[in-house]
């Protein structure tokens, strides 16, 4: 298997923005309510489907799933639902709850950390799709073709 990269640095900053963005409320008190406006309803769908697509995402990717940008030894390319509409379904779940959660909370550092974080896991995804053509070749430059990095 050829050298993969593995940006540790950007594991940790994804890391410790999820810890700040999880956190943020907490400076102007967290709200805790059942959804009493359109904004919460909005936030709550987000939510919602964010994390039916991580799900999802994580049940297609089984044993193939790692936090890393590298690709588990012996994996094959997934290219199957929901990976047909977004190369990255898992990352864009994962923004999709920390918007979410921002808007819930009504936390302007949380969407300020949520829209770092969209920075740092695109140099993430960055890193990523080198190592998958390094490893799957014409097979996932045919794959990048069809299916956008996001949606």
């Amino acid at each position: 298997m050829a050298e993969q990269e593995k940006p540790q640095l950007i594991l940790f900053l994804q890391a410790l923005l999820m810890l700040g963005i999880a956190l943020a409320p907490a400076f102007e008190g967290f709200r805790f309510l059942w959804p009493q406006n359109i904004w919460d309803w909005i936030g709550t769908a987000l939510a919602i489907l964010g994390t039916a697509i991580v799900l999802w995402g994580l049940l297609v990717l089984r044993k193939a799933f790692t936090i890393e940008a590298a690709v588990k030894e012996g994996t094959r390319l997934i290219t199957r639902f929901p990976f047909t509409r977004s190369r990255n379904p898992m990352y864009v779940g994962g923004l999709l709850m920390s918007a979410a959660w921002s808007l819930l909370q009504r936390s302007w550092p949380a969407a300020a950390l949520t829209l770092l974080l969209w920075f740092v896991l695109d140099l993430k995804i960055r890193i990523e799709e080198k190592n998958l053509e390094l490893l799957f070749g014409e097979q996932y430059r045919n794959y990048k073709k069809s299916v956008r990095r996001y949606l």
